[in-house]
């Protein structure tokens, strides 16, 4: 549906679709927005994890949510 799709490098998509024909036309930009719903390991003290909110997350849902840690190898708690 598009000429061009490219993604950043946080995961963004952009795509981009020329006009067709001679006259000069009007551009428009269609902006949208998905969220990164996760949570990021920012330190390791005694063996357990602390971390941090990426995107919307509701911490009344994460007490006896199991969760994978993503590393070298991945860790199911």
């Amino acid at each position: 549906m598009v000429d061009e799709l490219s993604t950043s490098r946080l995961g963004s998509v952009h795509g981009l679709k020329r006009g067709q024909g001679k006259k000069v036309r009007p551009s428009i930009m269609i902006a949208t927005h998905m969220d990164a719903i996760g949570l990021m390991v920012t330190q390791v003290v005694d063996g357990f994890l602390h971390i941090d909110e990426i995107g919307g997350v509701d911490a009344r849902i994460l007490p006896g949510t199991p969760v994978i840690v993503h590393s070298r190898q991945d860790l199911q708690v």
